[in-house]
């Protein structure tokens, strides 16, 4: 997958951590924090106000998952403890 990263709204990331097997496990003010069923990977994300989030969270995003760009936006998960 050669394309850019789409600038993306905090609730459909959360959704595609959902997909790829991610719980909420706590919030801490705006951040909240997804955990992975194998407990080997957290993900947090911004929910500041509904605004988009940015490429370079999104990024951010991606890489705590432990999943490559492919895997995140396909919802394909191989856990990489």
């Amino acid at each position: 997958m050669g394309e850019k990263l789409l600038i993306e709204s905090a609730t459909r990331i959360i959704k595609r951590l959902q997909e790829l097997g991610f719980k909420f496990d706590r919030s801490k003010g705006s951040h909240k924090q997804y955990i992975c069923e194998k407990k080997c990977h957290t993900a947090t994300v911004a929910t500041h106000g509904g605004k988009d989030i940015s490429k370079s969270d999104i990024q951010s995003i991606i890489r705590q998952s432990g999943c490559t760009k492919d895997e995140f936006y396909l919802g394909i998960k191989k856990c990489k403890k």
